[in-house]
């Protein structure tokens, strides 16, 4: 039973049969030890599946409050969920009921996908909050096509936890990494070393990231608002309805992006629908992309 509690208490996601392996013991025998934690008064938690952990401490996910304790209002389920279509990010709180019933009817149960989010980044805040770095195992990882493990120290989470900002102790440098492409966390027995160097930068709708921003304005039909605000949810804070509009035809849309490769990617097979307000550079580089797809071989 000792070295169950142990195993709960190690900040690392174990799931039952895991346990029941290590302990050489019946997964039934762990969950009779699960029970009996329960009735010695330990918050034990069932965070996905059968993954389970002891809290040791209440963390708060309202950056705000964090250092005064108290709990914040928006729970990390509701940051992560409110990056999926089916929301407005203007007024959340409306999402966040939601939500609620979601939890109410056991829908939340259903969705192993967010919870293993959920999990990976409340061991990620705990290493935040206490300074500790952290081995992420398996991260799926788009520049170099495969599975990478890294160890970092983690220190801000952007757009309602979907992104972490971190520092990689082995490149020396500092990192945006998904949420969602994160399948083992580990918190590790070692403090940060690089606190002076963690810097964050700008983060754009499209989870592109730079020192600079550059400003676009479109004209868009209604149809490209929804497909862009539906696939990207963060450019619903800044598209707003053409006012010399009737019924909603055409929307504006405002904002900074620090790579125009993914604002272009939206807009492409569209293009007689957009029209680019302000952003020179920025139609310069839809023309050439234009020639490149039209002049290439299928």
């Amino acid at each position: 039973m000792i070295r169950v509690l142990y195993m709960l208490t190690d900040n690392v996601n174990h799931t039952v049969d895991e346990i029941a392996d290590k302990i050489e013991a019946s997964s039934r025998t762990v969950y009779r030890y699960l029970n009996t934690f329960k009735s010695a008064g330990l918050k034990v938690i069932c965070r996905y599946r059968s993954v389970y952990m002891i809290e040791r401490e209440s963390v708060s996910w309202d950056d705000s409050k964090r250092k005064s304790g108290k709990p914040g209002k928006k729970t990390l389920e509701q940051g992560i969920v409110l990056q999926r279509p089916g929301q407005d990010l203007r007024t959340p709180d409306g999402t966040y009921g939601m939500i609620e019933q979601f939890k109410e009817k056991g829908i939340m149960n259903e969705m192993p996908y967010l919870q293993r989010c959920v999990a990976n980044i409340d061991l990620l805040v705990r290493a935040s909050v206490e300074k500790r770095k952290v081995l992420l195992r398996k991260y799926e990882c788009n520049e170099r096509n495969r599975y990478c493990d890294y160890i970092i120290e983690p220190f801000d989470f952007p757009f309602y936890y979907n992104f972490v900002w971190a520092y990689d102790c082995r490149m020396k440098r500092n990192i945006l990494l998904r949420s969602t492409r994160m399948n083992k966390v580990q918190v590790l027995d070692e403090n940060w070393e690089n606190e002076e160097q963690h810097r964050r930068r700008y983060l754009d709708a499209w989870g592109y990231c730079s020192q600079y921003a550059h400003h676009i304005i479109l004209r868009m039909t209604l149809k490209v608002k929804n497909l862009i605000t539906e696939a990207y949810p963060m450019t619903m804070l800044d598209v707003v309805e053409d006012e010399n509009s009737k019924n909603g035809k055409l929307w504006i849309l405002d904002t900074k992006v620090c790579d125009y490769r993914g604002i272009t990617e939206s807009i492409m097979g569209l293009l007689d629908e957009v029209e680019i307000l302000e952003g020179e550079e920025f139609r310069e580089y839809v023309r050439k992309r234009r020639r490149e797809l039209m002049s290439a071989e299928i």
